[in-house]
């Protein structure tokens, strides 16, 4: 018993130590591209599109029917074909059943078929691009969520280390005031600037714990409790040398806008309303239907003088009828609507070319805008690199001048403080490079 408890407690810590694993940042895009519910809608619509492509595709196909009735009246027996006539001077009561199978296919339908065909399959091209494309947006949100809880994390860190910082300078200030060489509001201000930088911690913490939530229901996690991240696999800002310029040129991201799949996408729905033009033309011309039948019938009158032919006779002999024609239909005059349709359909392909140009244009001016925040921020973070470089080496001597008491704690806290905004600058420029550079990255995929 102690043996299958003693496993059940490892296979529950071995689970709990799964399920706080922290996630890298292709993992968290590819959960989130696994359970998006607006990614799942975008599936279900591919799905759709492809019912309408084999619908379209069949529509060459012939269609065959059957049908069968049983009637049982009072009236008159016209005909050998058994169909009773209610007006007529001899009436009985009988009992009539019929069977028939119809087949039409159509010969000639003025390239409807084929041009339905086509707009089908380019609306389901479509929706395949916009798929991919909500899967980059997709992928791009997340990594940016991630990213802004790797800032927060950075930004605690700095701040636990400036309260270690401060804690020591409390006690330093203590042991000079109980020295008698600094007065008693120099204690006061220590524990001052200790209980902000406190403040600071506990704020910088909260926002750590938010941007998870705020990451964990974008992945739609079912609990964001145990949810963390790992930092594995990112290329840092400090892995580049300051003369560096941002790689490849802008050119290169420009030239990747035809590919893109929202562009891709709107280029589809222009050929799929250029073919839906040809499709309401089509109505303009005559269709050829081929036909064919094959039905029977049989009759029993229920009158006791009347010798009715037995079921075989009637229904496989003497009634059986088989018909095959064709049927040509010529549109003349319908009030207008397919010119209308016609008119309706160009104006659809202008609207969706001018959409097109404006995507295009859009794209290309939020990937210049990404390219040049990602080039700022590279200058940015090497100009608060040296900053950051620069204050900590201020700092310290400001605190060797003040252990030596040949200055102020004012003074070094102000030398501090320079320090920590540096160290926030720097941190701020780092991950924004990060998120412009991951945005750019999507583009050129």
């Amino acid at each position: 018993m102690k043996k299958i408890t003693a496993l059940l407690f490892l296979v529950f810590l071995t689970l709990n130590v799964q399920a706080q694993k922290a996630m890298t940042l292709q993992e968290c895009i590819a959960y989130a591209l696994e359970h998006n519910v607006e990614l799942k809608q975008r599936a279900i619509d591919v799905d759709l599109r492809k019912q309408d492509v084999f619908e379209s595709k069949n529509r060459f196909l012939p269609d065959v029917k059957a049908e069968v009735s049983e009637q049982i009246g009072h009236g008159n027996l016209a005909t050998a074909s058994g169909m009773m006539n209610s007006g007529a001077s001899s009436k009985y009561s009988l009992s009539y059943t019929a069977a028939s199978v119809t087949s039409t296919m159509p010969i000639y339908k003025g390239g409807l078929i084929r041009h339905q065909k086509k707009a089908d399959e380019f609306s389901l091209e479509s929706a395949l691009h916009n798929l991919e494309a909500a899967r980059k947006d997709l992928s791009i949100q997340v990594s940016i969520q991630f990213l802004q809880v790797l800032y927060y994390k950075n930004l605690t860190e700095v701040s636990r280390q400036q309260c270690i910082l401060s804690k020591d300078l409390l006690e330093r200030a203590k042991a000079r005031v109980e020295e008698g060489k600094s007065p008693v509001s120099e204690q006061a201000n220590a524990e001052a600037k200790l209980a902000e930088d406190e403040w600071k911690l506990a704020k910088d913490e909260g926002n750590v714990t938010l941007a998870l939530v705020n990451l964990a229901q974008m992945l739609t996690l079912s609990s964001p409790e145990s949810f963390d991240i790992s930092d594995e696999g990112l290329v840092m800002p400090s892995q580049i040398p300051g003369d560096m310029n941002l790689q490849p040129s802008l050119n290169y991201y420009e030239g990747c806008v035809e590919n893109y799949p929202t562009i891709a996408s709107a280029k589809a729905m222009v050929k799929e309303a250029e073919n839906k033009v040809l499709v309401e033309k089509s109505k303009l011309k005559p269709t050829v239907n081929l036909m064919a039948s094959l039905s029977t019938n049989y009759y029993n009158i229920f009158d006791k003088g009347v010798q009715n032919p037995t079921f075989s006779n009637q229904f496989f002999d003497l009634n059986p009828a088989e018909i095959i024609g064709v049927h040509v239909s010529v549109p003349i005059f319908n009030r207008g609507a397919t010119r209308a349709a016609v008119n309706r359909s160009k104006l659809m392909v202008q609207n969706k070319q001018n959409n097109l140009e404006l995507q295009r244009q859009e794209l290309r001016n939020e990937i210049e805008l990404a390219y040049y925040n990602a080039k700022v921020s590279i200058d940015n973070y090497h100009t608060a690199s040296k900053a950051r470089k620069a204050g900590e080496i201020s700092f310290r001597f400001e605190k060797d001048k003040y252990e030596a008491g040949r200055s102020s704690l004012f003074d070094m806290n102000e030398a501090n403080q320079k320090w920590l905004k540096a160290q926030q600058d720097e941190l701020q420029a780092k991950y924004e490079y990060l998120i412009r550079k991951q945005i750019l990255d999507f583009y050129s995929e």
